[in-house]
Formats: C-alpha cells, structure tokens, sequence
C-alpha cells in the first residue's frame, strides 16, 4: 500500500498544472481587514519617512482599509508574504498607505483611493514566484539575476487576472509599476500615453519607496530624486 501510495504521488507531481495551484484555491472565511488595520497602524507609530507626510490622510487611510475588495486568495498571498519575508510585507503596507493618500491628494472618489490602496498592497505579489534570494536584494543584479526580478510585475498582474475577482485597471497597473514615462523602465519600456493613469501612480510609489528604504534618504530628498530626470515620472502625481 505504501508503495502504491509512493507511485501515486509521484505521478501527481509530475503532472504540469495548467493554472497556478493558488488560482483554485477556496477559502470559507474571508480575509481580516483588522490585520491589515493594525499593520498600518504600527507603521504610522513607527519613525519611517512616511509618517509625517502621510499624518493628514491617515484617518481617511485607515477608514477605507476595511472596504478593500481583497479577496480571500488575495490575502492569502499577502499572508504568506507576511510569513515569508516581513520586510516585502512592510513595504506592501507603504505602499498602500501612499498610493491611498495621493488618490486622496487628488480627490478622488472613494472607489479610485480604495482602487489605488489594494493597487499599492498587492503591487509586488509576483515576487512569490522570484528567487528568495532576489528579494529585497540591496546589491546590483548581474543581467541573468536582473531578468528573473524583470518578470515580477507581469506575473504579479497575469496571477491576479486569473483569479477574475480585480478590474483590470488594477491588474493593468501592477503589470507597469516599474515602467517610466520616458521608456526607461521595465518589463516592456512603456512611454507616455502607454501608462494606465493608475500606473503612473504606483510608479512614483514604488520609486519613492526604494527611494527611502535607502540609509538617509529622507523625504525631502527623495522628493527632489524624483525630479532629477525630467519626464521620468507624471509632473501632476509628483506634485
């Protein structure tokens, strides 16, 4: 029996799965918005860069949080995340709580901040499928290490188009987060107009991040970085 059992399992293994197993999961609770309350909570009591700029929008922030249409597969993602490798976590938390406070910034409806805060928590969700190793990697990448990071933002938005529950200008945005407007990003050197308006938002939120994840990089600073190369970035987000 055990070596039937041995044969069985082996068989399944090596059966090529046609979707991402994470895709057919179900789940029967859903996900608790209170943890990701509390995460922003302990980011704005903490001494990061981001504090002081976002303090204004803090209350508008952390209202909408449980309004999130994060589904249950969704926040398994992000769970194992926070298992794995608490600083990508962290910086998913950043990421919402920016992304949130300019869409506030630039009155958006409730619908467009929710929109760009689930945009800003789930942007880095393919790195799940990098090279640990990669992540939150300080170093320079050699060009074959560089073309596994390059992939994330795609899978990141092919995985979360499969599972059907995100419109797709959430989807669309996660895919371009490391793009520039002057077609100096990556994956696919997009330009200009080729940006979804969402987009070019989670590229100033992911710059600005690595930007202050750096040792003494301070707001101001990172401020003035992201207007050294003209046209790199969308003037109006900027402001």
């Amino acid at each position: 029996a055990l070596s039937c059992s041995c044969q069985v399992i082996s068989r399944l293994l090596s059966m090529p799965l046609k979707h991402p197993l994470e895709t057919s999961l179900r789940f029967e609770a859903g996900p608790d918005k209170n943890q990701l309350r509390r995460a922003f909570a302990k980011l704005m009591d903490s001494g990061h860069a981001l504090v002081a700029p976002l303090r204004s929008w803090a209350r508008d922030i952390d209202a909408q949080i449980t309004s999130l249409p994060l589904d249950p597969v969704g926040h398994f993602l992000l769970s194992t995340v926070q298992a794995n490798s608490p600083q990508a976590f962290d910086h998913a938390i950043q990421a919402m709580a920016l992304a949130g406070a300019m869409a506030l910034r630039a009155r958006g409806n409730p619908g467009d901040v929710r929109l760009a805060m689930l945009a800003g928590l789930l942007h880095d969700i393919g790195e799940l499928y990098l090279d640990p190793a990669l992540i939150g990697a300080g170093d320079m990448l050699d060009l074959p290490r560089f073309a596994q990071m390059a992939v994330h933002p795609q899978r990141g938005e092919q995985l979360l188009t499969s599972l059907g529950h995100y419109p797709g200008a959430l989807t669309r945005a996660i895919g371009e987060h490391h793009e520039r407007l002057d077609g100096s990003g990556y994956p696919a050197r997009l330009t200009g107009d080729k940006l979804s308006p969402l987009g070019r938002l989670l590229c100033i939120v992911e710059a600005t991040l690595g930007m202050l994840a750096l040792p003494g990089t301070g707001w101001i600073r990172a401020s003035f970085a992201l207007r050294v190369i003209p046209g790199e970035f969308d003037a109006h987000l900027l402001g």
